[in-house]
């Protein structure tokens, strides 16, 4: 797999995995909250079930001894134990005659309360936490009273469903049971940030059960759900990380290897006279050469190089090729020049004094010059840096301000700074026959070179339109495909030959620049 296609799929891979994991987290929690829901909907159809149950149980045993009563005899006596001993929510069954008991299984545990109700229907009261039904015989002229306190239910909602909080039972809006989970301290319920389902039975809907549940929304994920989803969004972009960081450990043991071996090599790109095409100066620009072909381009290694301090050594490589070009081309007029590429930082290194002392002894120095990325700049130190051009120049040696308009800095500081050039940026030529902002900027900072007597080099010229238009501009000097690319050492020299500068044509393109 190409490494470009590995560093995409490192890059993305956070991305995927978070995503599957947010799909899968999701999916779970939505299986889970209808779970719970279908567990509440279950718990309140059983519980609604079972108290309806049991109040039809009470009132047809009611009725059955409403129709076999004898005077409280040894059959009444036994049937009531016996409904005691078979229904688990049987408190107290009571005969009562004239609001006296006379027949029960309390051993005649009398109730005071106040019998109003006379009806053959079914009545509802509340005695403490239990229930109590009563119906009166006109014919028998007694009460049958049934308390309960349906124990068996209360029982049930406290073990059936943890997703449960709360259940109420109510009558004629009263509450008569309550039963709180244990994970809840009553003190600290608020029914307002639950759910609740009612449920009305008995007659006319007197009795009510509620059921209170927590908030599901099956829309949202949880909290947990989310710092899970953190978690693996941490861990995926930590195992990115560790791989980029191994990458660049590996990539950057590579690049030391590679220099040790020389495979970083200078090559030149031609500058050139707009108006005759004649090559005024070339640029030094370092690529890898590996097995007979360019291997990487500086975008894919500089940045790893510089971590690992080798940019001032590729320096070194392309000061080291200017000096064998100059050497080699014969007849090379004064005007000739070949510029390095170096970073403001390093301006004052230890490799940049060596030049100057290396233009004290060897003549091909004063062809080079020296181009500064105006990124590189830091505005905050214009004054030191002022002082390094000023030295520079004391030395005899020239300075431009290259990809010009890219950085932060403004073109305030162009003429406090004296730069002898200025090279305008791909991106500005590449705007050249539009109305977009660059072209613009592009104007502006023509007609700002001209006015500080600024020679301007125009890079990445790839059509006859964008020369033209230049050449309008008496923007005189420039570089791009078309009319050459880097070539290695021997192809320039080659190329050379044919296109021979004269002294002619570089006084010609002096006079032009000047």
């Amino acid at each position: 797999m190409p490494n470009q296609m590995k560093d995409i799929l490192a890059l993305l891979f956070p991305v995927f995995v978070t995503f599957i994991t947010i799909v899968i987290e999701y999916q779970y929690e939505y299986r889970d909250k209808s779970i719970k829901i279908q567990q509440v909907d279950d718990f309140f159809g059983v519980v609604s079930r079972e108290t309806t149950v049991a109040l039809d149980e009470i009132e047809n045993s009611i009725t059955s001894i409403i129709e076999k009563y004898d005077n409280c005899s040894l059959g009444d006596i036994q049937r009531i134990h016996s409904l005691e001993y078979s229904r688990s929510m049987v408190t107290e069954i009571l005969v009562l005659e004239e609001e006296q008991v006379v027949c029960g299984n309390k051993d005649f545990y009398f109730h005071n309360i106040e019998f109003k109700n006379k009806s053959e229907k079914f009545t509802y009261l509340l005695t403490e936490d239990s229930l109590l039904i009563y119906r009166y015989s006109s014919d028998r002229n007694i009460y049958i009273l049934w308390t309960t306190s349906f124990r068996h239910i209360y029982l049930y909602t406290r073990t059936a469903h943890n997703s449960l909080v709360k259940i109420e039972f109510y009558l004629n809006e009263k509450i008569y049971l309550s039963s709180i989970g244990s994970d809840v301290k009553e003190t600290n319920f608020n029914s307002n940030n639950y759910n609740t389902i009612d449920y009305s039975i008995g007659n006319d809907g007197e009795l009510m059960i509620r059921v209170y549940y927590p908030h599901i929304d099956i829309t949202k994920l949880s909290s947990k759900g989310i710092v899970y989803i953190l978690i693996i969004l941490l861990l995926s972009t930590l195992f990115s990380a560790i791989y980029f960081v191994r990458k660049r450990a590996s990539l950057e043991n590579i690049i030391r290897m590679a220099f040790n071996k020389g495979e970083f090599v200078p090559y030149f790109q031609p500058i050139v006279d707009l108006k005759t095409g004649s090559w005024v100066g070339a640029e030094a620009l370092i690529r890898w050469y590996k097995d007979g072909t360019v291997y990487k381009y500086p975008d894919e290694f500089i940045p790893y190089a510089e971590q690992d301090n080798l940019s001032i050594g590729f320096q070194q490589v392309c000061f080291n090729g200017c000096i064998q070009l100059v050497k080699c081309i014969p007849g090379i007029h004064k005007n000739f020049f070949v510029s390095i590429n170096i970073s403001p930082g390093d301006l004052d290194s230890d490799e940049t004094q060596k030049l100057f002392d290396l233009k004290l002894e060897c003549k091909e120095v004063s062809f080079i010059e020296l181009e500064i990325t105006e990124r590189g700049i830091d505005p905050k130190k214009m004054d030191e840096f002022s002082l390094l051009i000023k030295k520079l120049h004391k030395h005899g040696i020239k300075i431009s301000l290259d990809d010009f308009g890219t950085g932060q800095s403004g073109l305030s500081y162009i003429n406090s700074l004296s730069f002898d050039k200025i090279k305008i940026d791909k991106k500005f030529v590449d705007a050249i026959g539009t109305d977009s902002v660059d072209f613009h900027i592009l104007t502006t900072i023509i007609g700002l070179a001209k006015k500080l007597d600024v020679i301007i080099v125009a890079e990445g010229i790839e059509t006859e339109l964008q020369r033209e238009w230049l050449l309008k501009q008496e923007v005189n000097i420039g570089q791009g495909w078309l009319f050459s690319r880097e070539l290695s050492h021997a192809d320039f020299m080659e190329c050379m030959a044919i296109n021979q500068i004269t002294s002619r044509n570089v006084d010609a393109n002096d006079e032009a620049a000047h």
